[in-house]
């Protein structure tokens, strides 16, 4: 899937009948930049300054029959608009002549012809289109009476943002309007929200369409009154994701790449081993089975510079029907590592259909067998175990079935699973927790694992064990408040973060 951006501006005209707008290059310039940044909004984009009316049409067909299926398509005009004498919406470009108008531009029905033509089923425009007249108070309209664009722009899958109601009144400062390097309102407005991530309103990351459209409506309208954006979709299903939340790549980048290697960690107590992981600074999260029985508990942590740091682990909360438990830890300066107040919270997800899914943690087969293997020399190695996770199966016991797409190689035996001490560890998908792993089933092969799905805890605790999850880890209230994976279809991927090999104590 592409993500691909269009951006048609225009300043100057050879028909001084049409004031330039010295503005429009700025709205190219910092609209592109914000698009084309690999932590925003990861458009591949192409800028058409102060072109002619056929150099625009032939960029405007170029960039909708190229496009395939599922690529993100995204449009945006700054320029003068115009109404022929039959009501139809142009666009004004370099050489347009204002007595000649259907001839020398570019119309909105050629545009509406290429996207209705176009296969990709994601397509976004921005319209910051200005007309001519119309002052009031200081500030240059850039709209016109009823220049409705809701009739040209019908389809599937395409969401319109205009800078003003029916086109009408899209205010420019008119002295703000004569000044080079500074955009019009309307696209300071995208370029804020996006750039910021303040138009991530549900804070969850992403910015979708809608979201943008409530930001800038709310900015525009702050500074002029008057004027009100609009947003018009049309048979779009789901949401359209536009850019990710800088500020929550920046800050959160660990809890949206998966499982971290510096927090999963081995659980030992009452002679069993698991594995776990610091779901906050002091609080770790494994399987109940591990610890319930366990006069103390020891939570084993890998520093960065490739030493073991240990640290007592006190069992806070547990519930053996969900098989998930907590320990408390404190954190020990003379052990090494970071601070453990440093990390930050996880988020919590729930799954509807197949996805993905990995989870990092100790079992037994990663024990070597060494010859003369004792304490000092015998090493429980971490396992980065990767599969898919199928939500309908395990529907009457609500737990998840993990089908691992690199399972040990051989059982031995010993009425032991190769795969004991890794319960405990966080199931992961989207960058979300969304099950701990409780069991190996040996009939079930090699490649079977089973885990304690974190959606159906909702119905198993208590709405006060709820309340204490929620205290302790940050859980959602209720199931509804989980992240749904997969993610939705055109949202922006996340990204990995770095691994490393882990060696621990047996």
């Amino acid at each position: 899937m592409r993500r691909s951006a269009l951006i048609l501006v225009n300043e100057r005209h050879a028909d001084k009948r049409f004031t330039d707008l010295p503005g429009a290059s700025a709205d190219a310039q910092h609209l592109s930049s914000v698009l084309r940044d690999p932590e925003i909004g990861q458009f591949e984009v192409t800028v058409e300054s102060n072109k002619t009316a056929r150099a625009w049409r032939k960029a405007i067909q170029r960039f909708f029959s190229d496009a395939e299926r599922d690529d993100e398509l995204l449009l945006h005009l700054s320029c003068h608009g115009r109404k022929d004498m039959r009501n139809r919406l142009h666009f004004v470009a370099k050489d347009t002549e204002s007595n000649m108008l259907e001839a020398t531009s570019v119309s909105a029905e050629f545009l509406a012809d290429r996207l209705e033509e176009s296969r990709s089923r994601r397509i976004i425009l921005l319209l910051d289109c200005c007309y001519s007249g119309a002052f009031s108070k200081g500030m240059r309209s850039r709209g016109e009476p009823d220049a409705d664009v809701s009739e040209t722009f019908q389809g599937n899958g395409r969401i319109v943002i205009t800078s003003s109601t029916s086109l009408q009144y899209s205010y420019e400062s008119e002295v703000l309007s004569r000044r080079k390097g500074q955009p019009s309102i309307f696209t300071s407005a995208v370029v804020d929200g996006l750039r910021s991530g303040d138009a991530d309103l549900d804070q969850d990351g992403f910015v979708s369409v809608e979201e943008l459209y409530e930001f800038v409506s709310r900015k525009v309208t702050e500074q002029i009154p008057e004027q009100t954006p609009t947003l018009s979709a049309f048979s779009v299903e789901g949401q359209i994701f536009l850019a990710r939340n800088p500020k929550a790549v920046s800050s959160q980048s660990d809890q949206l790449a998966g499982p971290d290697p510096r927090r999963a960690v081995q659980v030992t107590g009452a002679g069993r081993r698991g594995s776990g992981y610091q779901v906050t600074g002091d609080v770790v999260l494994t399987a109940a089975h591990v610890v319930s029985e366990a006069t103390s508990v020891q939570v084993r942590f890998l520093t960065e510079e490739g030493s073991t740091r240990e640290l007592p682990g006190d069992l806070v909360w547990e519930n053996s029907d969900s098989d998930i438990a907590l320990l408390k830890i404190a954190d020990d300066p003379g052990m090494g590592g970071p601070p453990l107040a440093e990390v930050s919270p996880v988020r919590f997800g729930r799954i509807t259909q197949p996805v993905e899914c990995e989870a990092l943690g100790f079992p037994r087969f990663t024990y070597p067998a060494l010859p003369d293997a004792g304490a000092a020399t015998a090493y429980r190695d971490a396992h980065h175990a990767l599969g898919r996770c199928t939500p309908l199966s395990h529907m009457r016991t609500g737990s998840l079935e993990i089908s691992v797409g690199y399972p040990p190689l051989y059982d031995p035996g010993s009425g032991r699973s190769p795969w004991e001490g890794m319960s405990g560890a966080a199931v992961w998908s989207g960058g979300c927790v969304i099950a701990v792993i409780s069991e190996h089933h040996r009939a079930d092969g090699l490649g079977q694992l089973v885990a304690s799905r974190l959606d159906r805890w909702y119905g198993r605790l208590t709405p006060a064990q709820i309340s204490e999850l929620s205290e302790l880890i940050g859980l959602p209230a209720n199931a509804d408040q989980l992240e749904q994976l997969p993610l939705p279809e055109g949202a922006p991927q996340r990204r990995r973060v770095r691994r490393w090999r882990t060696v621990f104590g047996a």
